[in-house]
């Protein structure tokens, strides 16, 4: 777990590849797979999967913390802990997330519908819906601030 952490929490993209961390670690697929499920049980993981991903053996797409706090509390990246607040507030509020099936449309389809992409005051939409902006006061027609997902709490 300590090294499951240590991997997410200094990642600059937050993925586990599966094979590669089997041999790092010299554990089994079927352990780290093992591992991942427990560690989301109790919510100190959040995985989120592409869309029909409803394989038993899955990493998913994404993994975040499930308390996006702890990338400050470990030196994280700034755009993990960005995008793992905006999963935990959707997921939170009840809203379906899963990833997009190419990353130039954006980050993250919310309720199967909706794309959206995240990032800092400059973040370009691509070709999503909206896009969820760190330092951004006001929202516009296609732009949301980071703090506003907060009122769905």
């Amino acid at each position: 777990m300590s090294a499951v952490i240590g991997t997410l929490a200094h990642a600059s993209i937050p993925r586990l590849h599966v094979r590669s961390l089997c041999a790092d670690w010299a554990i089994g697929s079927d352990k780290l797979y093992q591992l991942l499920f427990a560690m989301e049980s109790v919510g100190l993981l959040t995985i989120v999967r592409r869309r029909n991903d409803r394989k038993a053996k899955s990493a998913g797409d994404k993994l975040f913390f499930g308390d996006p706090t702890m990338y400050a509390v470990l030196g994280g990246d700034a755009g993990n802990a960005r995008e793992a607040l905006v999963v935990s507030q959707l997921k939170q509020s009840g809203h379906t997330v899963e990833t997009t099936r190419d990353d130039s449309t954006g980050d993250f389809v919310i309720d199967g519908a909706t794309t959206i992409e995240v990032g800092g005051r400059s973040k370009k939409a691509k070709s999503a819906d909206f896009v969820v902006r760190d330092d951004l006061d006001v929202p516009t027609r296609t732009a949301i601030p980071l703090w506003a997902l907060g009122f769905g709490y």
